[in-house]
């Protein structure tokens, strides 16, 4: 398990770049359409990682079983 200084901005890179390859996506794909809600769900599928990895951060260090 890396030290949490290496963790974190992997884990940011990680989120960051899966949020990027879903938000080019709906650059790419998006239609237009007066269904404001399937774009708003488009737009938050994109960023999910994201989120989720700054609530899990925030949440703080949990305990971790290392293995031998």
């Amino acid at each position: 398990i890396d030290d949490h200084e290496l963790l974190w901005a992997e884990w940011a890179r990680y989120s960051a770049w899966r949020a990027q390859s879903k938000l080019t996506e709906v650059i790419n794909s998006i239609e237009f359409t007066s269904d404001r809600d399937a774009v708003v769900a488009q737009l938050k599928d994109s960023i999910v990682d994201v989120e989720r990895a700054i609530a899990e951060m925030q949440e703080g260090e949990t305990a971790t079983e290392h293995y031998e």
